[in-house]
């Protein structure tokens, strides 16, 4: 699963990601819209190639969204 370049994973309420999303390396695009995330795990910022990250619905903490700028700085939040 490690070429995979698009993941949809939205309206599942899920309360967390797997800690291991990160082995996901070549994932461009990651839809997780309508979830209860708050926040992502540490391996998420591991994801270099992540163009654009769907969390529209989803309570991210302000914190986590200035992290995922910071970061992933070539992510583009919808």
């Amino acid at each position: 699963m490690t070429t995979l370049e698009r993941l949809s994973i939205d309206r599942l309420d899920l309360p967390k990601l797997p800690a291991d999303i990160g082995a996901l390396v070549n994932l461009k695009r990651l839809d997780l819209s309508f979830n209860q995330l708050t926040t992502l795990p540490p391996s998420c910022y591991e994801l270099v190639n992540l163009e654009e990250l769907s969390v529209h619905g989803c309570p991210l903490t302000a914190a986590t969204k200035a992290a995922i700028a910071k970061r992933l700085p070539r992510c583009k939040l919808v």
